[in-house]
């Protein structure tokens, strides 16, 4: 069994741990275990000491959902929350990502799980949160980014 194999069995466990931590002992934060389930590298939590490390410092490569993708999306927003001018949606957001042009590196749960991640840290305020996720004849599920999160019913062991 090669090296990468061990680490994708180790990221595997370390994944089913936090998550039942999370679930059944409210160990780490809500963005920090939807981060785990979903894929996304919680970029958020890194504390990149020589010393101290939170677990998913140690498993960058396996996340579905790289931490410079992650970063990616919070500049562009934190961009459009600091201009009021600039008046980003979500589509829009989807669109420059994944549109024509687009290097389209970006699936669409893929940003829409970036965007949760980001919403669960506490990222912005609620009138950024509510005017960037304001629902569409196209995109009414997008209120799934500002849906409150329950451990016991959001956290899926797949």
């Amino acid at each position: 069994m090669s090296d990468q194999h061990i680490m994708k069995a180790m990221f595997t466990q370390q994944r089913i741990q936090i998550m039942h931590l999370g679930k059944h002992h409210e160990e780490y934060t809500d963005a920090y275990i939807f981060a785990w389930e979903s894929g996304v590298y919680p970029f958020l939590h890194d504390l990149g000491g020589e010393h101290q490390y939170l677990p998913h410092e140690l498993y960058g490569d396996f996340f579905e959902v790289s931490a410079q993708k992650g970063a990616s999306i919070y500049e562009r927003l934190n961009r459009a929350w600091a201009d009021e001018e600039d008046n980003l949606t979500y589509s829009r957001l989807e669109s420059d990502l994944m549109g024509i042009g687009s290097s389209r590196e970006w699936r669409p749960d893929e940003v829409m799980n970036v965007c949760r991640y980001l919403f669960l840290t506490g990222c912005f305020d609620e009138v950024f949160w509510k005017a960037l996720c304001k629902p569409t004849a196209d995109s009414s599920w997008v209120e799934f980014v500002r849906d409150a999160y329950s451990r016991e019913h959001d956290t899926a062991f797949m």
